[in-house]
Order: structure tokens, then sequence, then C-alpha cells
């Protein structure tokens, strides 16, 4: 009996690890935003390929806390604002949420920014009538779909990021400056260093994708008995996350820091400074990248926003309630996708929203992972599922690492090196 049904039992396994990869996916694609990309693409104009090796360290950081993220879901049933309430206070809760929001609403007004410009790029309409109809778009597909229905079409999108990695192949990086960027740390004392440095990991290890990915998991039903699936899920989102954006920082550094253009501030640039150095193919595929990142995040990030603040006041939440039974989790998504939008509307320069935004990411990451392993190494929380050594380590030098950055990053406004 036991050996008939063991297939069985396989082929749903494998269905299940299959599935899991879902929450994961959609996380790690939404953190390659527009934002994300023009922070990747400056580092590879600004910096070529010196700054690979501070980007191959950030995916184990990202793996290591998607993991965290992945175990809190599944064993208390409850996303990070609601056990941050729990263990810390309300008032810890609320300051983290606040910044949180102003984080986010400069993130969307990038992204919503991105993805119309993207459409710009390839039919050469002005951006800023896309605006409306796109936010619109990305509305009715939150509040009028299943968190399922919505998964797929994000999980779609995310494909789109692959472009990035079919220009990175076509533009014929050197070997050796790879090889050695990417293995031999670069590290210099400068305020433009550490600035940059900082907004990578704000970039890479946001603190959105920690209230999104719990509730997330929460959304997609997990179950403890589904542990392993949901930790794989996890990884494989962190992993594809660092995966694209080494290889954006690559594309960058082989076309235009070699080719003496080292100075840029947007995606959009960066596409038009890619098209007469590799081609329009190559062009096209970045402006394809941008549009689908900045869809996803333009998604993600009202959700992730509406997530933390709901679980924070114990409201109910999530993309498979009813409008009527989740109306604050649905205000408040609406207001920032509508907030972020706006700003772009009224003439908000993106590339200083985009900018304050990865920058406040970066500051809130060391505490926000510092929350994170004092959770994750809490038995009363997490019973048997508590950190292992390998999750430790990684888990404290980020936080030790990004908050060294943040410290350096304002030291050297005070007083410059």
């Amino acid at each position: 009996m036991t050996d008939s049904s063991e297939p069985t039992n396989n082929e749903k396994n494998h269905k299940n690890r299959f599935r899991s990869v879902g929450p994961g996916i959609v996380a790690g694609s939404s953190g390659n935003d527009a934002g994300g990309i023009a922070t990747y693409s400056a580092i590879g104009a600004g910096y070529g390929y010196k700054l690979l090796w501070l980007m191959l360290i950030s995916i184990p950081m990202l793996v290591a806390v998607h993991d965290m993220c992945a175990r809190i879901a599944s064993t208390t049933k409850k996303g990070i604002g609601s056990m941050i309430r729990k263990r810390y206070g309300a008032r810890v809760a609320l300051v983290l949420v606040v910044a949180l929001f102003i984080a986010n609403v400069a993130v969307v007004a990038a992204n919503v920014a991105g993805m119309s410009v993207a459409l710009e790029l390839i039919t050469s309409v002005n951006y800023k009538l896309f605006i409306i109809p796109l936010a619109l778009a990305v509305w009715f597909l939150v509040v009028r779909g299943s968190y399922a229905k919505v998964e797929k079409v994000l999980i779609a999108l995310s494909l789109g990021l692959l472009a990035y990695v079919i220009v990175a192949f076509i533009s014929n990086p050197s070997l050796i400056d790879l090889i050695i960027g990417t293995l031999v740390p670069h590290i210099e004392l400068t305020g433009a260093f550490f600035f940059t440095s900082v907004a990578m990991i704000g970039a890479t290890v946001s603190p959105y994708i920690y209230y999104y990915y719990t509730s997330a998991e929460l959304e997609a039903a997990k179950s403890d008995e589904e542990m392993d699936e949901s930790r794989f899920g996890a990884q494989v989102g962190a992993v594809w996350c660092g995966v694209v954006a080494y290889f954006i920082i690559l594309t960058s550094a082989a076309v235009l820091f070699t080719s003496g253009i080292h100075d840029i501030s947007t995606a959009k640039e960066a596409a038009l400074a890619l098209k007469p150095l590799a081609g329009d193919f190559a062009f096209s595929l970045f402006a394809i990248g941008l549009f689908a990142a900045s869809m996803i995040a333009t998604a993600v990030l009202p959700i992730a926003t509406a997530y933390g603040i709901t679980e924070t006041f114990g409201m109910e939440s999530g993309v498979s309630k009813k409008l009527d039974k989740a109306k604050m989790f649905y205000s408040v998504f609406t207001v920032s996708l509508a907030l972020g939008a706006g700003l772009i509307l009224i003439g908000l320069d993106p590339i200083q929203t985009m900018i304050i935004s990865m920058v406040i990411s970066g500051i809130l990451t060391p505490i926000i992972v510092y929350i994170l392993m004092k959770m994750c190494n809490d038995k009363e929380v997490l019973g048997n599922y508590t950190n292992g050594k390998i999750v430790n380590i990684v888990g404290w030098l980020t936080v030790v690492i990004s908050a060294l950055l943040v410290i350096a990053m304002i030291t050297s406004f005070i007083a410059p090196f």
C-alpha cells in the first residue's frame, strides 16, 4: 500500500514545490523595480565591474531574509506587521510602518514613471499620457482580482526580467574584469561610494519585501507541513532577484562604463545610452524589462504598504478578501497608488523620489533585519523553526554591514573623508 502511494506523494510534493515559488518570484522581481534598475545601471556606469562583489554578497543576505520571512509566516500565521506589534509594541510597529509608507509612496511614484517611460521608449508617445491608464490597470488587477490571479499575472510579467540576462550576454563583457570585480572587494573611502552602497542595499534587501512576503505566504495558504516548500520558494525568489540585479550592473559596466558614459541617473537614460552602443535589440529588451519590473513593483508596493498598516493596527487584510470585508486594506492600497501616480503627474522629479526612497530603505534595512533576527531566534515565536547557524551568520552580517554602510554614509556628509 505504501509503495503504490509513493509516486503520487512525490508528484504532489513536486507540484507544491513549484507552486511555492510564486510569492518568492513576485517579491524578488519587485525588488528589481525602476529605482533598482536605475541604481544598478548607475553603479555599472559609474564603477564598472568594481562593485559586482557587493551585489554577490547581497544575494545570500536576501536569501536569509526571505527564508526568515517564510518561516515566520508558516509558523505564526501572521505577517511582519502583526508580529512586530505583538513582540515590540504598537509604537515601534507604528514608527516602522510610517517610514515604510513614506518610502513606498516614493518608490511607487518612481515605478509609475518607470512603466510609463518604458512605453514612451517603445512608442515615442509622451510618458505622462500612460500614467493614469496604467495606474488604473494596476488598481483593477488588485481590487477586482483574487490573490491567485494577481500572482499569476505578476509571475508572467517577471519573465520580462530575463531581458536583462539576455542583454548582458550580448554586451560582450570583459571576462577578466568580470571575475576580478565579482571576487575582489573594492572599497572607496568617499561619501559617494557609501551613498551608492547604501542605495544598493536598500534596492536589494528592501524592507517592504518583508511585509509583502510574509503576508503573501499566508494568502498562498501555506501550512506547517509545507515548510520546506515555503522556504524553497523564498530562496528561489531571492536568488532570482540578485541574479537579475547582477546582470543589470554587468550590462551597464560592459556597455556604458567601457564607452566612457559614467553618469546615469535613470533607467530611461540607461536604455537610451544602450541604443547606439548595443543596438536596437538590446534597447528594446531593456525597455521591456523596465516595463515588466515597474508594473510588478507598482502592484506590490501599495499591497505591501496595505499589509503593513492593516496588520499593525490589527485590521482585516488580504488581496483575496472582498472589498467590503477589508475596506482599510483596499483604502491604503488605493491611496498609496494614487499618491505615487499623483506625484509624477504634478511634476515631482522621479529621480529625486527614487534616490530618497532607496536611501530610506537602506537606513531601515539594518533595523528591520535586526528585529527579524531577534524574532527568528526566539523559540517562543518559531519553536523548532528558529534560525540555523548559516542563516544566523548571514543575518547578523547583513545587520552589521548595512548598519556600517549607513553610519559611514552619514559620517561622510557630516565630516567628509
